[in-house]
């Protein structure tokens, strides 16, 4: 549903509608651990860097 608005209002919300490059996605995964470190630690759910990178690919 949201990414049906953000298509209706002509907004682009993937990652790569932003110049993300693919092959970039796991660095920013694994740096996610280190610049945002407070963040991950309060995440009221684990996340792995595993997780982190499943879940830029999927925004992708």
């Amino acid at each position: 549903m949201t990414g049906e608005l953000l298509k209706s209002l002509n907004l682009n919300a993937g990652l790569k509608d932003l110049g993300i490059e693919r092959e970039k996605l796991p660095k920013i995964a694994k740096e996610a651990f280190t610049t945002m470190k407070f963040a991950m630690e309060n995440n009221p759910v684990t996340v792995s860097e595993a997780d982190a990178l499943k879940i830029l690919e999927a925004s992708y």
